[in-house]
């Protein structure tokens, strides 16, 4: 794995967004001194006004004569093998305000640092689609990597035949369909390629592996690596995903060194690491209070061809707040529903808090509630949010507000919607955390924000009600109770009235009309497919109690399909129409398609 914060590999970035090929060594080696003493913008800037660039405009490089949206649409394909990709990391908007506004260099940098950046998170902070997102230009950076020590192994001069172009040409090739760890090319490959088109004889027999047998397969690569996972993982849960290579194709990952990790994960082809029944019951592997939280192991990786390699792997477990810190207090009622009007600072009671304020202020104790009129202007820093806290913006739909959190680093997170804006700072701990609202209430607690119908809700710490609509009856709108509270059983199909229905199926069914709730029990099995979900139905999973433990599968966003799981539990709902489908990725987009009310937990 490429580690995109080091100046080396931003310049292999800046190579491979803005002239569209890989790079050799020399070049890559002169522009990383540059970006370590100028910074990759100014660099950027200087990429952006190279002679290559509009030479090969036409032919990979970015053409600065197009639209700024066509720019960053080739900007993304360029870094992450996919024109969508930088809308998908919400990145597109503000990448094509930057060129508008004459700013392309800063985009081009800030896109690369802001990758940089997610890639150091830890595992299961990102939603599916980020996570492949940054693996995609890992992919292709590690790929361009390659590149430039094949060239240096196998290759002649650069453009020594005097058709410079024809060696770019070649660094682009190397590109070609690179979208995912899965597909990246290998050095010992590119060699042969480049040793082929260039007639010379690399290790002296032409097929660029440097074992000297001509058959063009070495060793695979996997290098020393840690994977870091929340404790309290589930049988299933994936951990994250192990990092390796080969010229050819990878057929296995095992665990191969002494102890018991061998016993506590299951490690597929692909990388995908996923605790065992036996590694999510060991409390010193899954319980970061019993010591000790790191494990070190051999990983060894096979090739196609029975080839090995192997390296060190660490696991990692991090603490989640398992609560016992003391009752966090109730909020106050909103002043409209009879609680005290809002005042301009808090003290240490709760309190409701005016949020259209140019200023900085402090909850100072109790659960606060800082209330936004989104019609007028705000630009309110608080420095004291903690979990218990609301902010409560007058509109009536989550998905209209937005999260801006540029820098995972410096503890501060910014929410908006309409003219209402609001920067929290001393967030240090959970910053890197946060990156939607979806994450922001799995950091705060479906109370951390709250708008019009929806002024409620609990802290992280002590759950939710289940049902997302604040009332705290569990039931949401327009749903049947849940059986517990005195509704119907749950049945195997639904009929035209609001029904419960059983999702622990491997089977397809219909809700066939009013408002129905398919739950799933999360510690038993189920391949449930609903074909007619709609947005006044709900998606309910019993024990869990954070939307951060359900995951969004969605890899084609025009099927009209989309999975979620928690646990051993999968749904998939189908015929929900193209134009949602491409708007869902995490469990947050999901529930701005069809509700709030859409995913529960219990």
């Amino acid at each position: 794995m490429a580690d995109l914060n080091e100046p080396a590999n931003q310049a292999t970035a800046l190579f491979v967004g803005v002239l569209g090929r890989s790079p050799r060594s020399g070049g890559q080696d002169f522009w990383a001194d540059k970006i370590a003493d100028d910074g990759i913008q100014s660099v950027a800037q200087d990429f952006l006004d190279s002679g290559e660039r509009g030479e090969r405009s036409d032919n990979g490089a970015l053409d600065l004569n197009q639209d700024s949206g066509a720019i960053a649409d080739d900007l993304s394909a360029n870094l992450f093998g996919d024109a969508g990709t930088l809308g998908t990391l919400g990145l597109r908007d503000d990448v094509v305000t930057a060129i508008d506004n004459g700013n392309a260099a800063q985009a081009i940098g800030d896109a690369i640092e802001t990758v940089a950046t997610l890639q150091n998170l830890d595992a299961g902070i990102l939603s599916q689609q980020a996570q492949a997102a940054v693996d995609a230009h890992d992919a292709r950076v590690e790929t361009a990597n390659n590149f430039a020590g094949a060239w240096d192994e196998n290759g002649a001069e650069w453009g020594d035949d005097g058709d410079l172009d024809a060696d770019r040409q070649l660094g682009q090739d190397a590109l070609d369909g690179v979208d995912s760890p899965g597909n990246a090319r290998g050095q010992d490959a590119l060699g042969q390629t480049i040793a082929q088109d260039e007639g010379t004889a690399g290790d002296g027999d032409g097929d660029g592996d440097g074992d000297g047998d001509g058959d063009g397969d070495g060793d695979p690569s996997i290098a020393a690596q840690t994977i870091s996972f929340q404790e309290n993982a589930a049988q299933g849960d994936t951990l994250g995903t192990v990092t390796a290579s080969d010229d050819g194709s990878i057929a296995s990952l095992a665990v191969t060194g002494n102890g018991n990790v061998g016993d506590y994960v299951d490690i597929a082809a692909d990388g995908t690491v996923t605790l065992t029944q036996a590694g999510a019951d060991d409390a010193e592997f899954n319980d970061f209070e019993t010591e000790p939280n790191s494990f070190t192991t051999t990983v060894t990786a096979t090739d196609d061809e029975g080839n090995t390699a192997a390296a060190d792997v660490t696991f990692d477990v991090t603490d989640v707040d398992d609560g016992g810190g003391g009752t966090i207090p109730d909020l106050v009622a909103l002043p409209a529903n009879g609680g005290p009007a809002a005042v301009d600072a808090g003290t240490s009671d709760s309190e409701n808090i005016n949020g259209n304020q140019d200023a900085t202020v402090s909850g100072s104790g109790g659960s606060d509630r800082y209330i936004f009129d989104t019609g007028s202007s705000a630009n309110l820093t608080v420095d004291d949010f903690e979990n218990g806290d609301q902010l409560f913006f007058n509109v009536d739909n989550i998905g209209d507000i937005g999260v801006d959190n540029t820098d995972f680093q410096d503890g501060e997170v910014s929410l908006s919607a309409g003219q209402a804006s609001v920067t929290l700072t001393g967030l240090s701990d959970v910053d890197n955390q946060i990156f939607d609202t979806g994450s922001f209430e799995t950091v705060f607690g479906d109370r951390g924000i709250g708008i019009n119908g929806e002024p409620g809700g609990d802290p992280a710490d002590t759950g939710g009600d289940g049902d997302g609509d604040g009332d705290g009856d569990g039931d949401g709108d327009g749903l049947a109770s849940l059986p517990g509270n005195g509704g119907p059983a749950p049945v195997d199909d639904g009929t035209a009235d609001a029904d419960n229905i059983n999702g622990n199926q491997d089977a397809t069914v219909s809700g066939g009309g009013g408002a129905d709730r398919f739950i799933f029990d999360t510690t038993s099995s189920a391949n449930l497919t609903v074909d007619d979900f709609a947005s006044d139905d709900q998606l309910f999973f019993e024990g869990i109690n954070a939307e951060g433990d359900i995951g969004v599968s969605n890899s084609d966003t025009g099927d009209g399909e989309v999975t979620l799981t928690a646990g051993q539990a999968d749904v998939t709902t189908i015929n929900i129409g193209a134009d949602n489908d491409g708007q869902i990725f995490n469990v947050s987009s999901f529930q701005s398609v069809f509700g709030d009310d859409a995913i529960a937990l219990g």
